[in-house]
């Protein structure tokens, strides 16, 4: 009996996911399934996609997952060819035991026993802990991309051109109320042109047909979208290709947490449309799943990590097209080869930093495709208060793009560089609470409460002295506190005779650990420490404040910031055994209505800075004797009140609220 063409597509289908499972066949070298062995956890889905076509064929109820997972497959398989997977499946289970490309979590499972969303939540964390020895799976440091370091590092380029996919997440710090709804803004991502750095190279000529697929899907989108671009002909290295003006959108569509992007290289091998087709069809048949959604919001509120464990979830999506894809060939002569394919995670912190800029997105597959892309869309809103930063290296005039934290803050924030890690405080509104979080290694901590009694209604102030990190603060009764920490817990201990009716400041440079205040005369009262506990001194200065005071130590001289009556920056140098001196600061940056001054130490020079009336934040820098050098302008919109300054990690960081 001659053998139909569904029949033929059946025993393909049947082939393509033995040989996939067994590494038989094309498969025994092949780098896509390197890329899916070494991200095995991670394959989850296309797991149970096999496991849910065995219940199926046994007649078993599918749970939502499972159903939703099928209609991925069944937009480019037939019902005959999912079943015939399934049938595979078992066989290579049985044979094997552990199947090197799929986890145990679905393997080991019995037929008769569902594969619900709760259980890969229980699995996030074993994916978690696998992709962090993938370099092909990161989360990027949005603090060095605001400072113009580039999203893709050398080694992440290289791990993708091994196994041809990877995924990258953009995100800010986790938030202080998961739960809070933030308001929507339109997300929009413009491909404005690409360079060729490697062919393709699969033709006599060395010259390729490139063109690029995306799908794209945020949290508010109801039902996403995909893309294709023209093909471009003829690309050779070297070569540099605008996308057409109608064809260069890859997403726009509203957001709220966040937005993902699926972006794949392909160069052409006049295959036909239909390959093309069934596999856009696989692609949004996931995105207009609601489970897809559901999955993603519960890794963000429940997950330690936050929306940069999202890239676990995406990563096992783009596994799951992968090895459709794969088993896809099959069917097709001549299919076009997919060189590259990557999943971008970004969610509204990271829109502020890429608020009208371009970046670079590099597909380093079977060729090296260097994608300029640019975020055309909305600045996110974060609610008032909510706390900033932006930093500068050196002296150079250049400022970095802003990077939003989100939390929202009664007060100014603190901020101090202790054992390698950026710590701010910060005031919830509210209760008054005093919370923290520190910046390590890139990514920030959830803040938490300091203690569970520490409120106030001034901003913080932090400062290293003696090797551990000190916290000074003015209770709700107006007394000022220094708090010291441990490594584990903060102890608090009164200054005596410090009542104080504004924001202090702290610094611990010297042998002397010293205090600044405004006392309920007004006047500026300075008191030190030797212990970090008892605090001795009561020295008042001449002048008046009408506001907060900041100080710093860069030497033997301690150097105090403030706002006089009249609503001028003063700064004046305490000298030891000699008379007090007083700094003046330019005329131009005191006539632009400043608000209170701070002060610290960075690059061997003191630097001033205050938040103006129109919202910038204006710096000066210099010394004893030196003339101030005034960089340009941070272009912050921050609202009122003073910035915090620390230098950490060779770059001056500014933080306001916004």
């Amino acid at each position: 009996m001659a053998t139909t063409e569904d029949e033929a597509a059946v025993r393909d289908v049947a082939g393509g996911v033995r040989d996939l499972l067994r590494g038989t066949g094309t498969f025994t070298d092949n780098k896509w399934r390197r890329g899916l062995r070494q991200g095995r956890e991670s394959n989850v889905l296309f797991a149970v996609g096999l496991h849910a076509a065995e219940r199926r064929d046994m007649g078993h109820q599918l749970t939502d997952l499972e159903q939703s997972v099928l209609d991925v497959f069944g937009a480019v398989l037939s019902d005959a060819e999912i079943l015939a997977a399934g049938r595979e499946y078992r066989a290579a289970v049985r044979d094997l035991g552990q199947v090197p490309l799929l986890p145990t979590v679905v393997t080991d499972t019995l037929p008769d026993r569902g594969f619900a969303v709760s259980d890969l939540m229980a699995h996030l964390p074993a994916m978690r802990q696998a992709n962090k020895s993938r370099a092909n799976c990161a989360q990027v440091d949005i603090g060095a991309v605001a400072a113009g370091e580039p999203l893709d590092s050398d080694a992440f380029n290289a791990a993708v051109g091994e196994v041809g996919f990877g995924v990258t997440a953009l995100t800010g710090p986790p938030p202080a109320t998961p739960a809070k709804e933030n308001p929507a803004y339109n997300a929009k991502f413009e491909f404005e042109s690409f360079t060729c750095l490697r062919p393709v190279g699969d033709g006599a000529s060395g010259r390729d047909e490139i063109y690029f697929t995306a799908a794209a899907r945020s949290d508010k989108d109801t039902d996403g979208g995909t893309y294709r671009s023209e093909e471009f002909g003829g690309v050779k290295e070297g070569h540099t290709r605008y996308f057409d003006n109608n064809r260069k959108v890859v997403f726009d569509g509203p957001a709220g947490v966040f937005t993902v992007v699926v972006v794949q290289t392909w160069e052409a091998d006049h295959s036909g449309s239909e390959f093309y087709d069934k596999l856009m069809m696989a692609l949004e048949a996931w995105l207009e799943r609601p489970v897809w959604v559901e999955i993603t919001m519960a890794i963000v509120t429940a997950v330690s990590g936050g929306l940069g464990a999202v890239v676990d979830a995406v990563d096992s999506f783009i596994q799951m097209f992968v090895s459709l894809k794969e088993v896809l060939r099959n069917l097709f002569e001549n299919a076009d080869d997919l060189s590259c394919e990557r999943g971008f995670v970004f969610d509204r912190n990271a829109m502020v930093t890429l608020y009208n800029r371009g970046d670079d997105w590099h597909f380093n597959g079977d060729g090296h495709h260097k994608v300029r892309v640019k975020y055309t869309g909305e600045r996110p809103v974060f609610p008032t208060g909510a706390l900033e930063y932006t930093t500068i290296a050196g002296s150079t005039q250049a400022w970095s793009a802003p990077v939003a934290m989100g939390w929202e803050s009664a007060s100014s924030p603190a901020l101090c560089s202790f054992r390698d890690e950026l710590h701010c405080m910060y005031v919830r509104p509210g209760d008054r609470a005093l919370m923290w979080s520190s910046l390590t290694d890139g990514a920030w901590s959830k803040p938490v409460q300091v203690n569970g009694n520490y409120k106030t209604d001034y901003a913080p102030a932090l400062a290293e002295f003696q090797g551990k990190l000190y916290m000074a603060h003015v209770a709700l009764n107006g007394q000022l506190l220094v708090a010291g920490w441990d490594g584990t817990t903060w102890t608090a201990y009164n200054v005596p005779d410090a009542h104080a009716t504004a924001a202090p400041g702290l610094d611990g440079r010297r042998d002397k650990m010293s205090v600044g205040f405004r006392n309920e005369n007004g006047k500026v009262i300075r008191k030190y420490s030797n212990n970090g506990t008892a605090w001795q001194g009561s020295s008042v200065f001449p002048p008046e404040t009408v506001g907060p005071v900041s100080l710093v130590a860069p030497g033997r001289n301690l150097w105090f910031a403030y706002l006089g009556p009249n609503g001028k920056p003063n700064v004046t140098i305490d000298r030891p055994d000699m008379e007090d001196l007083d700094l003046n600061v330019p005329d131009s940056w005191r006539d632009q209505q400043p608000g209170t001054p701070v002060l610290t130490y960075h690059k061997y020079r003191v630097w001033l800075a205050s938040r103006h009336a129109n919202g910038r934040i204006r710096v000066l820098n210099g010394g004893d004797g030196e003339p101030w050098n005034e960089p340009a302008d941070a272009a912050a919109n921050a609202m009122e009140g003073e910035p915090a300054l620390a230098s950490h990690n060779g770059r001056l960081h500014v933080m306001y609220r916004r």
